[in-house]
């Protein structure tokens, strides 16, 4: 495994809702920049079709401090009438 495989490993997931300054946002790791930039690089796209679609809002690395678990994935999440 190489420098840049081990690094995206730790990321929580590399396709997938995620929480974004929280906003719900799909994201999916970007390879090239990742290996360009020696960060973990992620694309953020609005929703799953789009990052299908490879329709990408931005590109950021990602930082823990920015990026939380998302409601959507959790089966504990509460209702959307609750989330406020």
């Amino acid at each position: 495994m190489n420098k840049v495989e081990a690094m995206l490993m730790k990321l929580p997931t590399v396709f997938g809702w995620i929480r974004y300054k929280d906003e719900e946002v799909f994201i999916s790791v970007n390879y090239e920049a990742t290996k360009k930039a020696n960060k973990p690089m992620v694309d953020v796209h609005y929703c799953a079709t789009e990052a299908l679609n490879n329709k990408i809002l931005f590109t950021c690395q990602y930082d823990k401090s920015k990026f939380k678990p998302s409601l959507i994935d959790n089966k504990k999440a509460p209702p959307i009438s609750e989330r406020g």
